[in-house]
């Protein structure tokens, strides 16, 4: 089995020049088998637009086999207005993007598996998540998963109870906030409720494997038999 990654920053494959971040995917290994590929071509930043604009949509098709599965998840970066080089309107340019990628992929013999945008970490006062994250993005591509009757997993929504079950202060640790000293690349410390560290990417990637179990997803069947705990 083979699986392809296109999306955004918090999916990107991060090296030792970002430490401590990780992108979700990258956990994945630790819950399947051997016999899983994982080909990650997520990119800092990119949106619907950008990720075919410069060339990372072309360079995923060069890779892409028959029977391949692609995990489609974007959105934080599409709802940049202020960036035309990024911005994808919701329902005109994010919907028809995620169309054409579709058509692309299923041309090449290749499964898309749609997924909404992992919840950011806001907290109210109250210390519960905030209810504003990614505006009308989640139902635009659960919109596009339904006509196209494919796979939806719904990472927003169980990334959101997620948070919201963890709560403000134990939550940190998943993402990139730290103080000044603790990490070389960081020297000043980071406070970013976007982008994970690894605890962040193995409990996003959890809840991900969970959803494929409730749908009895093939890629279950290539799940380890035992799982390193966190």
């Amino acid at each position: 089995m083979r699986i392809l990654i296109m999306g955004d920053s918090t999916m990107q494959q991060n090296y030792a020049d970002t430490y401590p971040q990780v992108g979700w995917p990258q956990a994945l290994p630790l819950f399947l088998d051997k016999h899983v590929e994982i080909h990650n071509f997520a990119r800092n930043g990119c949106s619907t637009k950008s990720f075919r604009d410069l060339g990372h949509f072309d360079r995923l098709k060069k890779c892409a086999q028959k029977g391949d599965y692609c995990f489609i998840q974007f959105g934080h970066n599409d709802a940049k207005v202020d960036n035309p080089l990024r911005y994808a309107e919701a329902y005109t340019d994010y919907y028809h993007n995620l169309h054409k990628y579709i058509d692309e992929l299923e041309e090449l013999g290749v499964t898309p598996i749609l997924m909404t945008s992992i919840y950011r970490r806001f907290f109210e006062a109250d210390g519960t998540i905030s209810d504003i994250c990614h505006g009308d993005y989640p139902d635009v591509m659960k919109k596009v998963a339904k006509e196209r009757n494919l796979v939806l997993i719904d990472a927003c929504t169980v990334t959101k109870n997620f948070l919201n079950e963890l709560g403000d202060e134990p939550s940190k640790r998943l993402f990139m906030q730290f103080g000044p000293g603790v990490y070389e690349n960081y020297p000043d410390g980071l406070y970013d409720n976007t982008h994970l560290r690894f605890d962040g990417a193995y409990a996003i990637s959890k809840l991900i494997i969970e959803e494929f179990k409730k749908i009895n997803h093939p890629i279950i069947k290539h799940l380890q038999t035992e799982v390193v705990d966190e």
